[in-house]
């Protein structure tokens, strides 16, 4: 991969399907039901749009790598109403349409990277392929088009990108379990067999977005391996409430620049308001 100053833009869990997830905004004819987007969807779409506008203007001059980290559909499961369709070659498609998009509104353009990794089964069975696919996503080695973990090597800056992950934790203990991730399930094993330790690891699935690192002594010089945990495209459902009722849920991507030199500046995380209905009385 050619040495240049670089932005990384990661997307994770859109859940393309979802009633409560990011859906181009128009009204949709599927074969045996039909949707228009939801006053929230309309909010979650606007906020697309900013961030597509977001991404067009930092990559100006600059190679752009896209990530799709996981949950690229909703799927059917755990008895869910709350999808636009139950067919998943239609969520395929909402999906496909959403990522064109993003990808016109930004300027991806030849010397530009689209990876994706894969989620969780249960929501995408193997669809993710065919959309990463159909997007003309890179391949793996062996010649898919997703990475169940994703190793980028962007200017010398190693990265692992994998869909599950740790919690953001909660109140005083918020980034414990991302440090203890690092350094318990990346940085030691590594040690151990002989590996040099990722300098990132970037992860999604559990919605809430967070920034966080370890730092080791290596008797030479410390080295630091950053964690991210992105945002997603959905807000909560039904099942969600179940699994984390109170737990705040964000909506955006995140992104951060790996200059030619190696240097990596902090990510950014682009995100909307808390979309959850406040009842007055």
């Amino acid at each position: 991969m050619d040495i240049t100053d670089t932005i990384i833009c990661v997307l994770s869990d859109m859940h393309s399907g979802s009633t409560k997830a990011l859906i181009p905004n128009k009204f949709h004819q599927f074969k045996h039901s039909n949707h228009t987007p939801t006053p929230e969807q309309r909010d979650i779409w606007r906020h697309f749009e900013y961030c597509a506008k977001v991404i067009r203007k930092a990559r100006a001059r600059k190679r752009l790598i896209i990530i799709h980290d996981g949950d690229a559909l909703e799927g059917s499961h755990h008895g869910s109403h709350q999808v636009v369709t139950h067919n998943p070659v239609e969520q395929l498609d909402i999906h496909v349409e959403l990522m064109d998009y993003f990808m016109r509104e930004v300027k991806y353009k030849d010397g530009d990277k689209l990876y994706y990794v894969s989620g969780t089964e249960t929501h995408t069975n193997d669809y993710e392929e065919q959309c990463a696919a159909d997007l003309g996503a890179e391949k793996t080695a062996h010649g898919n088009h997703v990475y169940d973990k994703l190793e980028l090597t962007v200017n010398g800056f190693e990265i692992w990108v994998v869909h599950h992950g740790p919690r953001a934790g909660d109140g005083a203990n918020i980034g414990n379990a991302m440090r203890n991730f690092l350094k318990n399930k990346v940085y030691y094993p590594c040690q151990q067999n002989n590996i040099k330790p990722p300098n990132m690891v970037i992860t999604g699935h559990v919605h809430e977005p967070l920034f966080g690192a370890y730092i080791a002594w290596e008797g030479s010089g410390y080295h630091v391996v950053h964690g991210i945990i992105n945002a997603a495209w959905q807000n909560k459902t039904r099942f969600g409430y179940k699994v984390a009722p109170v737990a705040l849920n964000k909506i955006g991507l995140t992104h951060f620049e790996i200059l030619a030199s190696g240097d990596i500046l902090p990510p950014k995380f682009e995100l909307m308001g808390n979309h959850e209905e406040r009842v007055k009385v």
